[in-house]
């Protein structure tokens, strides 16, 4: 997405609107199509039909998906383990990556719906994102929508649209500079402000059918001989 808003925050929400709105999409689609195939799929995922039913209104919830960041969420996981630490088998702590059963205790039973969590510390990701101006703790304007059954289902972020910041960034991360100089040039004569986002399709496809893993869900063919290609 380019042309992005000046701001950051507003930037990042404006990326998050469209990722909302294509897992909305998506899911009203399977809803208003998916007729008679879902006694189907709902008896080979061993769920009943009201289950699956419910997994898709659950992604077409009234009210927006609530924003939340990863300090607000590492606060609120920290406060669960406090109270019984058997809940997880990783401790929750700022600056460590959140777990599966974190982004699923988060949206299954804190939210009970699809959630995005934004702001990750820097150095969980990748040199390319964009840097939240701070005094602090140094945060990338980055997401993950988080979902019921699942975790994560979709990140996204702002991109460093800045050549002189985007070298620092290669710096830090102890990258050579050379080696990116196909990427960097991207950046050398101006850009404009941009993001984007990627949706686990495997992932969305296994949420919406019920199966349980995404080799199930995986649009091509596979044989156990492998392939000739």
């Amino acid at each position: 997405m380019a042309f992005l808003d000046e701001s950051p925050r507003a930037a990042l929400e404006q990326v998050m609107a469209v990722t909302e709105g294509s897992v909305r999409a998506i899911a009203r689609h399977v809803r208003e199509t998916m007729g008679r195939d879902q006694d189907y799929l709902a008896e080979r995922a061993a769920l009943s039909d009201l289950d699956l039913k419910q997994r898709t209104d659950g992604l077409l919830a009234d009210v927006p998906y609530p924003r939340l960041t990863y300090t607000e969420a590492v606060k609120k996981l920290e406060k669960v383990y406090q109270e019984d630490s058997s809940l997880f088998v990783y401790k929750p702590e700022w600056g460590a990556s959140l777990q599966t059963e974190h982004e699923k205790y988060l949206a299954e039973e804190l939210y009970k719906g699809p959630l995005f969590v934004t702001d990750y510390p820097s150095n969980l990701k990748p040199f390319y994102m964009f840097k939240n101006p701070s005094n602090s703790r140094q945060t990338t304007a980055c997401f993950d929508l988080l979902v019921p059954n699942l975790g994560e289902l979709a990140g996204g972020s702002l991109r460093t649209h800045s050549y002189d910041e985007l070298l620092e960034a290669l710096e830090e991360a102890k990258m050579k500079k050379e080696d990116y100089d196909w990427y960097s040039d991207l950046r050398k004569y101006g850009t404009t402000r941009h993001g984007g986002f990627g949706i686990g399709w495997e992932r969305l496809v296994g949420l919406l059918t019920g199966m349980g893993n995404v080799r199930e869900c995986i649009a091509f063919p596979r044989a156990g001989e492998g392939s000739r290609f």
